[in-house]
């Protein structure tokens, strides 16, 4: 798992965007098959990152906010304005679009439940919109997302036991030339 981390860090400090969201997606698929050792599956990614990434995507409004808004507009606003900015459902749903489509639309995957897309944005000091949702398309600063999902993973190997520890050596590694000439 460290590779990974290490991976995701390298790519964000490099601004390889594409590489440290690709690499990040994975983590909750491959963190939850570590959990049980069976094959993962949406409605286990989902629970990984609702437990471990989730916090970062909860609504942020304070309840006397949220109050003065059912006070002053309708119950659906003051409803969706409690909801979750990212669900575990539609970080899967983005997980299938983009690894296997290189898409952030999500409205046509089976896992969405509430936004439509997902969209990214770079770094800026200019601008601040990370969180945002505009026409039911959630916005995203990528070096944020990723950071939430190492969060979430180096909290998840915390927790880990020998069982699952064992599993970590599983993994794929790319290792030295002369090293695997050495041991055929």
């Amino acid at each position: 798992m460290d590779h990974l981390i290490s991976s995701i860090k390298s790519s964000i400090k490099d601004k390889n965007w594409y590489s440290a969201l690709a690499i990040s997606l994975s983590i909750p698929d491959i963190c939850s098959k570590i959990n049980d050792g069976t094959k993962t599956n949406g409605k286990k990614y989902a629970a990984w990152f609702n437990e471990y990434v989730g916090i970062h995507y909860q609504s942020n409004y304070p309840e006397p906010l949220l109050q003065k808004v059912l006070e002053y507009s309708t119950k659906e606003d003051y409803l969706n304005l409690k909801k979750p900015r990212l669900t575990g459902n539609d970080c899967y749903a983005l997980r299938c679009a983009y690894l296997h489509e290189g898409i952030g639309e999500i409205s046509t995957q089976r896992a969405r439940e509430v936004l439509d897309e997902i969209l990214f944005v770079e770094p800026s000091n200019l601008m601040e919109l990370h969180g945002s949702i505009v026409n039911n398309k959630l916005i995203l600063r990528i070096d944020e997302f990723c950071s939430h999902i190492l969060t979430g993973a180096e909290k998840w190997k915390l927790a880990l036991n020998i069982e699952q520890q064992e599993r970590l050596t599983s993994f794929l590694l790319v290792k030295d030339v002369f090293e695997v000439a050495r041991n055929c």
